[in-house]
């Protein structure tokens, strides 16, 4: 999001509390700069403590997702608090909170409806989009229809626990696979395509609870081996030359390289933003890239966990520092069996996972009944007030003129229930904590961020 190591800005390991500095610019200000509309849907994990933190006065018009590192998947909760968030508010859609409904499909559809909305509104200004995908990470669970396509291990040599997360791992590969391919279709039905360069890439190794393939590499998730620090991206887009396409490049590229990268591409090599003369530890590589060179990118600070674990690289040699998770460098039984192309449906006319009433998940079409049976109860029970109300005024209007005594007003009365009147204050209801820091939420320019579902 800076183009710098997270390192210079105090954010270091795994620690929940800590944020991006609001004297930092993102990426999303920086194409904001340059005439860029600009969406988040997923993961934020940057910050929460205020306002200021907060995606959308970050560079973000639009935002879908959640604050902190990860949240149930069903429950849509960190901890015990409710994490999902349309723009500034906490979401309260009950058909998108329902514990039946997977997050993956809410955040699969808000992707694609964030580009449609684009097309429909600002199809004359350029977008950046980042899907921030909550797939795969913990915890491991998927619905039943990616999990039908998997094989249970029945491995004697793997605990049931593992034996559990590697199935529910395979299903969640699998949609993985059709969510990015959906994407891809939602970016063709919307006219994208001619235009557009996607970048798919993932942030750390395979996790070694679950027997991530990191192979032949040692190392997992959490360490500085190349086991946790190599991880595998590519670049689709029509405008890669046909002799580069469908090739590999084996060179050092690392995520801070991303930010002047998309910064020259998106300017036409004619940035002026804030952070053209900042530090920047990140390095333009799409002319690299493009022409199989050798990486300009030669010396790396790695860092793992903040309590003394890093290493220094340059160019294919590395210093090791500390202690750091070796992991093993197994090969996942998921991967040798089941992740397999034909074991997706990647067409444009498979059943997307932003139709939540589709006829593969029952559960799906069991939310909206049971939602629209809510809404009519609902509905019926307000009427029923109203007209209680309404008869109870009536009969007190009849008895006032039959002369009957209104016992309020005998001075005895509240003595004799053993209560007094009182006024409730009015005052706006504060929606949650995230956290437990208080958020003040604001209603935000409805033009600005206008729910993308």
């Amino acid at each position: 999001m800076t183009g710098r190591y997270a390192i210079r800005l105090g954010l270091w390991g795994f620690h929940e509390g800590a944020e991006l500095p609001l004297s930092e610019a993102t990426l999303a200000q920086e194409l904001k700069s340059a005439g860029y509309r600009t969406s988040l849907v997923g993961k934020w994990h940057l910050g929460c403590s205020t306002e200021m933190h907060l995606p959308m006065n970050r560079g973000f018009d639009t935002y879908y997702g959640y604050l902190n590192g990860k949240i149930d998947y069903w429950n849509k909760t960190y901890g015990s608090f409710l994490d999902l968030h349309d723009g500034m508010d906490l979401e309260t859609d009950e058909a998108i909170l329902d514990h039946t409904l997977h997050n993956a499909y809410v955040l699969q559809n808000k992707a694609e409806y964030a580009l449609k909305y684009h097309a429909e509104y600002h199809s004359a200004e350029p977008l950046f989009l980042l899907y921030s995908m909550q797939l795969v990470h913990d915890q491991w669970t998927a619905p039943d229809r990616f999990l039908e396509r998997c094989s249970y291990p029945n491995n004697d040599t793997m605990s049931d626990y593992v034996q559990d997360v590697e199935y529910q791992y395979c299903g969640m590969n699998l949609m993985l696979d059709e969510a990015i391919a959906n994407l891809t279709c939602a970016m063709e039905t919307y006219g994208f395509v001619d235009n557009t360069i996607m970048i798919v890439v993932s942030d750390n190794g395979g996790e070694s609870t679950i027997q991530g393939n990191n192979y032949p590499f040692r190392g997992s998730k959490g360490s500085t081996y190349r086991g946790g620090v190599t991880v595998q991206g590519f670049i689709h887009s029509k405008l890669i030359s046909d002799n580069m396409k469908g090739q590999s490049y084996h060179g050092i590229v690392h995520i801070t390289d991303w930010l002047p990268t998309i910064m020259g591409l998106a300017t036409n090599y004619e940035w002026t933003g804030s952070l053209v003369d900042a530090t920047i530890d990140g390095v333009d590589m799409w002319e690299t890239i493009m022409n199989n060179g050798t990486s300009t990118h030669v010396e790396i600070a790695h860092y793992a966990n903040g309590e003394g674990a890093a290493s220094i690289q340059y160019n294919h040699y590395k210093l090791e520092l500390g202690t750091t998770p070796s992991g093993a460098g197994i090969v996942s039984w998921v991967f040798e069996e089941d992740l397999k192309p034909e074991n997706s449906d990647l067409s444009c006319e498979n059943v997307s996972l932003m139709d939540y009433a589709s006829a593969d998940d029952a559960e799906s079409t069991a939310v909206k009944d049971n939602t629209l049976i809510r809404n009519i109860i609902k509905v019926g029970l307000i009427l029923l007030v109203a007209i209680s109300f309404f008869i109870i005024v009536v009969i007190y209007r009849i008895s006032a003129k039959k002369g009957y005594n209104d016992i309020s007003k005998d001075p005895g009365f509240y003595d004799k229930v053993g209560t007094t009147p009182m006024v409730v204050q009015g005052t706006p209801s504060r929606r949650g904590n995230i956290n437990s820091t208080p958020q003040s939420h604001r209603k935000h320019d409805l033009k600005e961020s206008k729910p993308l579902l």
